[in-house]
Formats: structure tokens, sequence, C-alpha cells
């Protein structure tokens, strides 16, 4: 996500495709990753399917290898509570 936008200013679809394209993984191998469906995978990141589960935006998280807070982000704007509730321990 480009530094100067605050968070949850982009759609799902969005920051999927930015996070994935960031990653450097394929449509294939994210769902190899994250044990999703490559036409599921191409769905969301179109926009077709705007509200995917909880359970699985965890699990292409952690395919995409991304940090905690991008998964809270990415379940915040999908409507899911966030992984953590309150002060993060670092």
């Amino acid at each position: 996500m480009p530094a100067n936008l605050p968070p949850h200013t982009q759609s799902l679809a969005d920051k999927l495709g930015e996070l994935r394209q960031r990653s450097g993984l394929s449509f294939d191998k994210l769902a190899e990753r994250s044990f999703t469906n490559v036409s599921y995978l191409h769905a969301l990141e179109s926009g077709k399917k705007a509200r995917p589960s909880r359970d699985i935006l965890i699990r292409i998280g952690f395919g995409l290898g991304v940090d905690p807070e991008l998964i809270d982000d990415m379940l915040i704007t999908a409507g899911h509570l966030p992984l953590f509730e309150g002060p993060r321990l670092k």
C-alpha cells in the first residue's frame, strides 16, 4: 500500500492484488500456499467476490507471508474482526 494513503482506503481487491504482486507470487503459487482455489483468488482480486470468510483471508495472509498487521487490515476492510485487539506485542 502506498505510504501516503491512510489504512482502509483501498478496496480488498486492490489490497490483495498489490500484496500478491509485491510478494512475487503467481495466482497458482498463492493458491497452493494458502490452500485456496485459483479461481477463487481471481474472483477476490477482480472484486467479483467482495467479502471472503475470515478464515480464507487469514490463510491468504499467511500464504502471502505478510505481517499480522496487514492481515488485520485485510480483515477489517472485509468487515471482519482483526486477529488482535488492543495494543500490539512487539
